[in-house]
C-alpha cells in the first residue's frame, strides 16, 4: 500500500457480478496475470466506449471500512471494475488506454 497520508475510498458496485457492494480504502493492485480484450465506458464520460486490454486476473490489497487489511482476487468482468476504479484514483481514465473507440 502507498505510504501516502491521503485516504482514498472507492465503492465498487458489483451486483452484476455477484459480489454486492465492495468498499475499498487505498486499494492497489498487487499482482496481475494474463490479458483480456474488453470494452469499457464510464459515467465520467457519457456515451463514450472503447476497446482496451485489461489483465485477466488481478489481486487487490486494500483496507475495509473497519481499517482491516483485505486481499481480493478478481477475474473476468470483476477485473474491469477493479482496474477501472483504481485507475480513477490514480488520475487515469479509460480513454487514456483505449486502442479503438466504438
Amino acid at each position: 500500500m502507498s505510504s501516502s497520508t491521503n485516504r482514498y475510498i472507492k465503492e465498487i458496485g458489483c451486483n452484476r457480478y455477484g459480489q454486492g457492494l465492495i468498499k475499498l480504502v487505498n486499494p492497489s493492485i498487487v499482482s496481475q496475470e494474463g490479458s483480456q480484450k474488453v470494452i469499457e465506458g464510464s459515467l465520467s464520460i457519457p456515451n463514450t466506449f472503447g476497446k482496451l486490454k485489461r489483465p485477466a486476473k488481478v489481486t487487490v490489497k486494500a483496507l475495509n471500512e473497519n481499517g482491516e487489511e483485505i486481499i481480493l482476487t478478481g477475474t473476468g468482468d470483476l477485473v474491469k471494475c477493479f482496474c477501472h476504479e483504481i485507475d480513477h484514483l490514480e488520475g487515469t481514465l479509460f480513454t487514456d488506454l483505449v486502442s479503438e473507440y466504438i
